[in-house]
């Protein structure tokens, strides 16, 4: 279910989100533009995307800077502004300590850190004038680790310390910097795992269940409107209470 805070929270407003192919991604591309949005969206494969007038496909890969740098130059062309940034965009790839390899290391942070602080350092020069939105989606593994999981969490771990450091650097230009934390969520991600360890930790969510994409994409617009214009810096964990 969508909770709408209002219609049109978004009117106008010039957007970026990566990895809308699927998943909190597309949740987010398709509620920012129910809000009145335009959206550019990026993903590896557009052929399956959001239909709308307003909604602009960017076939990349967000580890080719050249391609994004392209993208932020045509969003300058044709707006001359940018008013929000979502950095959705990541790989879980899952392997235990004394299996993992430099190369399965170096193609997770590729995608997962690098490509998000190149996407923030092009997006904040085409907000420096207007001010803007810059939201990060991180993970509640960033926060507390996971067995199995040491290279992703320690680039969601990654993603919650750029962001905090971003958002003092960049408050004095009216950018404002966030990051959202999802629990488990029903993404293409989360059904890889087995059934038995899937029932395991929802057993420990004290709402019993796993979020929505939509649910997710809630607290992105958020974030995202005026309606939060005081927040920035902050992780907004979205996990059913599991952090309590």
């Amino acid at each position: 279910m969508v909770f709408r805070l209002a219609d049109n929270l978004l009117d106008g407003k010039v957007c970026l989100v990566t990895g809308v192919s699927r998943g909190i991604g597309r949740a987010v591309a398709e509620l920012f533009l129910q809000n009145g949005a335009v959206v550019y969206g990026v993903a590896r494969d557009v052929s399956k995307l959001v239909e709308s007038d307003c909604f602009f496909p960017a076939e990349i890969d967000v580890k080719d800077s050249n391609g994004m740098r392209s993208l932020v130059r045509r969003i300058k062309k044709e707006h001359m502004l940018l008013n929000c940034l979502v950095n959705n965009a990541a790989v879980e790839e899952n392997d235990v300590l004394g299996t993992i390899t430099h190369e399965f290391m170096q193609d997770m942070f590729e995608t997962n850190v690098f490509s998000v602080i190149d996407l923030m350092q092009l997006c904040a020069r085409l907000m420096r004038n207007t001010g803007g939105s810059i939201i990060n989606i991180t993970s509640r593994v960033g926060e507390r680790g996971n067995a199995g999981q040491t290279v992703y969490s320690a680039t969601k771990g990654a993603v919650i310390a750029l962001t905090k450091s971003a958002a003092q650097e960049l408050a004095p230009l009216k950018i404002r910097v966030n990051a959202v934390s999802p629990g488990l969520t029903d993404t293409q991600m989360f059904s890889k795992t087995p059934q038995d360890k899937m029932e395991r930790r929802i057993g420990n969510i004290p709402l019993q269940r796993i979020a929505t994409p939509e649910e997710i994409a809630n607290a992105v617009l958020f974030l995202a409107c005026e309606k939060a214009s005081y927040i920035t810096g902050h992780v907004l964990n979205i996990d059913g209470g599991a952090l309590i």
